[in-house]
């Protein structure tokens, strides 16, 4: 994930002169998620869990909203922050703050004490190794 990006700000006060200005991703910490009325941002702590459906995104927050993001899984994961978000799947990305069991038989992650996702078989070590220490 880049850490700053570069925006070029047109004021109409000045005279068609670009001014730079450095934003940070980190400083910001919202996700721009583009859904078919509007534009949200969303607090990446808000976040618990993304699900890819084909091209698009449902995106599920702690307060039990789901938004449904035009945008890939691959898009998502590359605007949250990478020591937040763990890819389990090719269809599921979630908070690792809101993982709240591992269910080993059933290769299955519970999030926020309620919700299973599958984790991949291929990425099942990596993922208990790296959430059992």
């Amino acid at each position: 994930m880049n850490t700053a990006t570069s925006v070029i700000i047109r004021h109409p006060l000045v005279a068609k002169a670009p001014v730079l200005a450095e934003t940070s991703r980190v400083a910001w910490q919202k996700l721009a998620v583009p859904t078919m009325e509007e534009v949200r941002f969303v607090p990446f702590e808000e976040i618990m869990y993304c699900s890819a459906q084909l091209s698009y995104t449902r995106i599920v927050t702690r307060s039990g909203k789901s938004l449904v993001c035009c945008k890939t899984l691959k898009e998502i994961a590359g605007s949250l922050p990478d020591d937040m978000f763990l890819r389990i799947h090719h269809s599921h990305l979630v908070n690792i703050n809101d993982i709240t069991a591992l269910k080993k038989k059933e290769g299955m992650l519970e999030v926020n004490q309620e919700v299973l996702l599958p984790v991949s078989r291929h990425l099942k070590k990596s993922i208990t190794a790296f959430l059992c220490g």
